[in-house]
């Protein structure tokens, strides 16, 4: 999910997009009200701040669009709490940093069907794909270790000179 910060102040706008970004969310940043959202906080900013902030923008997208947004998304035995951010697959819990899971959201949302790698870049880093980058080659390699590691079955497929895939099938 994307999300537009509009906020004059550098520190401020510093600290949100930081806590945007660990919580999974691509931000864009503008110190410009006209070009979208402005957030005014009257008071400082910190960890609680920033809870309270994500709780708003979460209902705030799901208030927004007519069906409800799940939340909690399966692919075969791997199952997503978008609330909890707990990733189970089988019987077996497994923890992610935050970009992994941002991949995995990504993946699960578009499962069966392969996403470039600019469109991962664009997702979970916020910016175009510079083609002399193998990071996200890295990032699907360490989520591949933890999703697919210690399973017969494996998930997250290369489509070679296109991209990646989650495949339940």
């Amino acid at each position: 999910m994307r999300v537009l910060i509009a906020e004059d102040d550098d520190k401020i706008a510093s600290f949100i997009v930081k806590g945007l970004k660990q919580a999974g969310f691509a931000v864009d940043r503008s110190a410009d009200g006209e070009e979208g959202l402005y957030l005014a906080v009257n008071h400082p900013y910190d960890a609680a701040v920033i809870d309270i902030l994500l709780a708003r923008i979460q209902a705030l997208i799901r208030r927004s669009s007519q069906a409800s947004e799940p939340t909690r998304l399966t692919a075969g035995d791997l199952s997503m709490d978008l609330l909890t951010r707990e990733i189970v697959r089988g019987d077996r819990k497994i923890d992610l940093q935050p970009r992994e899971f941002a991949l995995l959201e990504y993946l699960m949302h578009h499962a069966g069907k392969v996403v470039s790698k600019s469109m991962i870049m664009e997702h979970v880093w916020s910016y175009d794909f510079d083609p002399q980058t193998n990071v996200v080659d890295v990032l699907v390699c360490r989520l591949r270790n933890k999703i697919d590691r210690d399973f017969e079955k494996k998930m997250i497929h290369t489509q070679r000179g296109v991209g990646y895939a989650l495949k339940t099938s």
